[in-house]
């Protein structure tokens, strides 16, 4: 994710409550570096307001895109043909989203 791209806003209900989670989640960037949430898949939520949290706010953020031979390419394969691994929150992951922190 890059630095000037909006962060998911913490649910003001379980931020009072102290409460904190996480929300991995699995999408394509797009050439664009914006996340294709045609793709967008949930691997793994403690909560479902956090997921809604990054859904609303993951059409907004930028990411840097898949790279083939220095311009962006197509980010659903590499240059070999092996699929590539986008984009997963608590994954390695070269844009990894952040945790939900209380």
């Amino acid at each position: 994710m890059l630095q000037d791209s909006p962060k998911p806003k913490y649910p003001s209900v379980l931020e009072s409550s102290g409460i904190a989670g996480e929300v991995q989640a699995q999408f394509v960037v797009n050439t664009d570096g914006r996340a294709d949430m045609s793709e967008f898949k949930v691997l793994k939520s403690t909560n479902e307001l956090f997921t809604q949290a990054v859904k609303n706010v993951l059409p907004r953020m930028h990411f840097s895109p898949a790279m083939i031979g220095g311009k962006p390419g197509d980010p659903d394969v590499e240059p070999d043909g092996d699929p590539l691994c986008a984009g997963a929150c608590g994954a390695p992951a070269a844009d990894p989203l952040p945790p939900f922190c209380a």
